[in-house]
């Protein structure tokens, strides 16, 4: 006598590639001695449920003839946990009978991992308009590819302190599982540079994990520069009264836009000289921060043709810049007139003295 049992397990599956797939299996289990076999069992862990006989038993008496090869069949479900481990899903069907020892079939399929890791960067802020506008940044960090992720990092240079983690983790693991999106926040307070400088305020993220290389997302905001300028004229002197009165002017000149303004100009054509430059730059560095107010002075000396006009001394000042229009203010002060005229009289005569003198 010679007892052989022989099992061969099969899938129709040739690569693994997620957590929750399901799995076939087939079991051929043959009869290769020269006797007839008897109480015929199949099992494998890795089965959700025991193996199925689905045929073969031809004459249905349970017994494995020579002749004869059994099927049996069985599903397993992927766990996250084989993913993550990678190399093959491997496992063994073990088939045994009253009178053989039993015998093993083992198939190994290839485990496809694919760690993808994914951030996107958002804001609620939509148009940068000033300096100091402090801008919050969230960003939403996912897995989309099939294994767990480890060690998360975020980081963004424009943030004024690290990425703070807010939520996401369901399970407090501090693993990234395909199922989870966590989420980030961290604020920019934005300068007078970036303002100044207009287009976009533009900021990369980066995520990194410990199974994936770093990945980044970019969030433009535009920049609404607003350029703009204010001279205000003024002076001491309330009226005109005569010719050759001297006229002293004052220029303020301020930055009323969110943009700092270069290359100042004030220009009078009232002013016996170019208006000269007072005060206010308060870093001397020739530009015009819009926390300054710069001064000016000129003075005017009143023609005769100006005090016969009367009126209004009217002269207007212009203040202009680089990144503005010309800006002008109108100072009018009133000139009083004095028409006066006299006559006075003489003669070399000191006395009469007779008629017809």
């Amino acid at each position: 006598q010679n007892s052989v049992l022989k099992v061969v397990k099969s899938s129709t599956t040739t690569q693994v590639t997620a957590a929750n797939q399901v799995v076939p299996y087939s079991f051929a289990v043959s009869n290769l001695g020269n006797t007839t076999l008897t109480g015929i069992t199949v099992s494998d862990a890795k089965c959700d449920a025991a193996p199925a006989y689905v045929s073969g038993d031809s004459n249905a008496d349970n017994k494995l003839q020579t002749t004869e090869t059994w099927t049996f069949t069985c599903s397993h479900t992927v766990s996250q946990a084989e993913i993550d481990g990678g190399g093959t899903l491997s496992n063994t069907v073990t088939a045994d009978s009253d009178q053989t020892g039993p015998t093993t079939s083992t198939v190994n399929i290839p485990i496809n991992q694919n760690s993808v890791l994914k951030v996107v960067k958002s804001s609620t802020t939509t148009q940068v308009t000033a300096a100091g506008q402090v801008v919050p940044y969230s960003f939403a960090v996912s897995n989309p590819g099939n294994t767990t992720l480890t060690g998360i990092t975020v980081s963004d240079a424009k943030c004024d302190a690290a990425p703070v983690y807010v939520s996401g983790d369901s399970n407090t693991d501090n693993k990234l599982q395909i199922t989870e999106t966590w989420t980030f926040t961290c604020s920019h307070t934005v300068t007078q540079a970036e303002v100044d400088a207009g287009g976009v305020l533009s900021n990369t993220v980066t995520a990194d994990s410990d199974q994936t290389l770093p990945t980044t997302d970019k969030l433009n905001i535009p920049i609404a520069g607003s350029p703009a300028l204010s001279v205000v004229k003024s002076s001491t002197t309330t009226q005109i009264a005569n010719a050759g009165q001297s006229v002293p002017y004052r220029f303020v000149v301020s930055n009323l836009g969110n943009t700092t303004l270069t290359n100042i100009s004030v220009t009078d054509a009232k002013c016996d000289s170019a208006p000269v430059y007072l005060s206010g730059d308060s870093n001397n560095d020739s530009q015009l921060q819009i926390t300054e107010s710069w001064s000016y002075t000129c003075s005017h000396t009143v023609s005769q043709a100006e005090v016969d006009a009367g009126g209004n001394l009217s002269n207007t000042v212009t203040a202009d810049s680089d990144q503005t229009q010309p800006t002008t203010d109108t100072l009018d002060i009133p000139i009083n007139q004095n028409s006066v005229i006299k006559v006075v009289k003489t003669s070399s005569t000191t006395q009469v003295t007779t008629a017809g003198q």
